[in-house]
């Protein structure tokens, strides 16, 4: 509404009212001001209001989104963050619809099944979770967008006819999982951090058709895949290419984080610009040479790589091309790398009669840490899988590495053949270690049982204890020394140290922020009592305390539901089985 009078006609002329006028105009005015005075107040009262609504639903929305889980990507389940917080209220459902950051990342599975017949229930279970992830993405608004897909069909693909016999079964499959695919890719502006796990190479291939420019915000990409799509035993299983059908996702723009596990192809022909890379991570291949890196190609694409890279791992199996490493190169110059991994390997391919000899085994281990030259270095894990050393009396094949470098590392993570003694003697060369990560190293004990038909057995008469050891724990004790270790977790150990473990615990003056032991064999029930009492005396005292071991074998006469695969660990991370027997660990205390 505008308000007039028999002066609106002298605005923005130089009229000027005499001293009744002014009296005039003031009465008119008069009125207008109270109501603009009121409006100001309700407003500023509004405005209050405004703020602590506003704040009650941020509050609510920071707390939800520090409920997400810190360690992996949240997954479609209603009992987990965030897909919960939807079913407690309707406030609760509004704020965490209204909340952006509770939705830009998530983990999907999608199912399969081996019987043609179910077929139509399986596009119907597809169909909903197409609907409901489009849903998921849509809450994220304009954010950038994370998720990791993994699906059970990883065999399926080409070469699936001569598996299943019969085409009608995987081209419907195969459609679904396209059809979800495509509705990935039209969120392919938004990705961030992309994670394929064992889906079919057909279906990658749809993503592999998008334009490199269509994925500005693509900083990581991970694909983990066994490398071949039938579910055959070598030789008669057909090696598939999967680096080609995501061409595409390894050359956009931004890319700065790669981690490739069972590539079929050479790294060193990666469609990957390494010199614009952060993160480098290449995994096992599995039954192909091609893509197996041996300690000199690895040197080879890491200098490839920019003085920029921050975190490297790398997996390598030695005795391939020894002879072709015998030559001399520059040192490889990484003042920026933070973290390190490093696994050599035994080829599965191989027998333990074709397994390289230690001595070669050794040769391309000091190699590998001889090319490089790493003075930032604050995190570094190294271990051994089927393949032995010469000496484990020896110092660690690292030493020099760390010495040369001076790196202070605050974090270690081990799993080679080692002697308490030479584990000693390198602690000097830690003096700011914050996270130890130890496993015993049990080639040899393995290798005591005199029969081939009980692989992966430890016999508790023989189990030895090399590296975890009394002396050991008694070096990590000291007064002034290894005080700043605040999480330790000691793997694969024998039940026979758990009462050397409580001492230690003990004998520290500062507690750990974590506690955790995994042992090799099942912690017998008569000692259940005292250990718990232990525990429950560390848990009063501050400690995080976890101790693990294999179920008894009686128990396990019963057998357990939720057998089957188990997915990598980092080398910080938990691993959910022993290393050296693969026997699945339990939470005992």
């Amino acid at each position: 509404m505008v308000l007039t009078s028999r002066f609106t006609s002298f605005l923005d002329t130089n009229f000027a009212p005499n001293p009744e006028e002014i009296e005039e105009i003031q009465n008119i005015v008069r009125d207008p001001q109270k109501d603009l005075h009121l409006l100001e107040e309700e407003i500023l009262h509004l405005q209050e209001r405004r703020n602590e609504l506003k704040s009650f639903i941020d509050q609510h929305q920071e707390i939800f989104i520090r409920c997400l889980p810190d360690d992996r990507i949240p997954t479609c389940s209603v009992t987990e963050p965030p897909l919960v917080f939807t079913i407690i209220c309707r406030t609760w459902r509004e704020v965490a619809i209204g909340s952006p950051r509770l939705w830009n990342a998530v983990h999907i599975t999608l199912p399969t099944s081996l019987h043609p017949q179910l077929n139509t229930t399986l596009s119907s279970i597809v169909e909903t979770r197409t609907e409901g992830v489009k849903r998921w993405l849509d809450r994220s608004g304009s954010l950038p967008i994370s998720f990791a897909l993994h699906s059970g069909l990883w065999f399926a693909g080409h070469g699936d006819e001569e598996f299943m016999n019969q085409s009608e079964f995987v081209e419907p499959v195969l459609k679904l999982y396209q059809t979800f695919i495509e509705m990935l890719m039209s969120y392919c502006s938004r990705w961030k951090h992309v994670c394929f796990a064992e889906v079919p190479t057909a279906t990658l291939s749809i993503a592999g058709k998008l334009d490199v420019s269509a994925m500005p915000l693509l900083e990581r990409f991970q694909l983990l895949l066994h490398g071949w799509d039938n579910g055959l035993e070598p030789p008669d299983f057909q090696i598939v290419d999967v680096i080609s059908p995501v061409s595409a996702l390894l050359q956009a723009p931004n890319l700065r984080s790669i981690s490739l596990y069972g590539g079929h192809v050479s790294p060193l022909n990666y469609p990957v610009r390494c010199d614009l890379l952060s993160k480098l991570d290449i995994g096992k291949s599995w039954g192909s040479q091609d893509g197996i890196l041996s300690a000199r190609l690895a040197l080879e694409v890491v200098a490839r790589c920019s003085p920029a890279l921050r975190s490297l791992l790398l997996d390598i199996c030695p005795g391939a091309d020894w002879m072709m490493q015998q030559h001399s190169s520059p040192m490889l110059m990484f003042p920026n790398l933070r973290e390190l991994s490093v696994e050599f390997y035994k080829d599965m391919s191989q027998n333990a009669a074709e397994a390289p000899e230690a001595e070669i085994v050794l040769d391309e281990i000091t190699t590998f840490f001889n090319a490089i030259h790493t003075p930032s270095l604050v995190s570094l894990s190294f271990r051994l899988e089927g393949l032995n050393l010469p000496s484990t009396d020896a110092p660690p094949p690292f030493i020099p590495f760390i010495q040369r470098c001076k790196c202070d590392l605050l974090y270690l993570s081990l799993r080679i053949p080692l002697q308490d003694t030479a584990f000693i003697d390198c602690l000097p060369l830690l003096p700011s270690l914050t996270v130890l990560k130890l496993a015993e190293y049990r080639i040899d004990d393995l290798n005591k049982w005199p029969t081939e038909s009980t692989p992966g057995y430890l016999d508790p008469q023989r189990i030895s204890c090399n590296t975890i050891t009394e002396p050991l724990l008694q070096a990590l004790v000291p007064t002034e020394g290894y005080q700043k270790l605040e999480t330790v977790h000691f793997i694969s150990v024998s039940p026979s140290m758990a009462p050397a473990l409580f001492r230690f615990s003990k004998a520290r003056q500062l507690p750990f922020r974590t506690f955790r032991v995994d042992f090799c064999d099942f912690l017998q029930e008569l000692e259940g009592t005292q250990v718990s009492s232990w525990l429950k005396e560390l848990r009063n005292d501050g400690w995080d305390v976890r101790w693990r071991s294999p179920i008894s074998q009686r128990k396990r006469l019963k057998g357990d539901p939720n057998e089957g695969w188990m997915d990598y660990s980092f080398p910080f991370g938990d691993m959910e089985a022993d290393p050296n027997t693969k026997a699945e660990l339990k939470v005992t205390y």
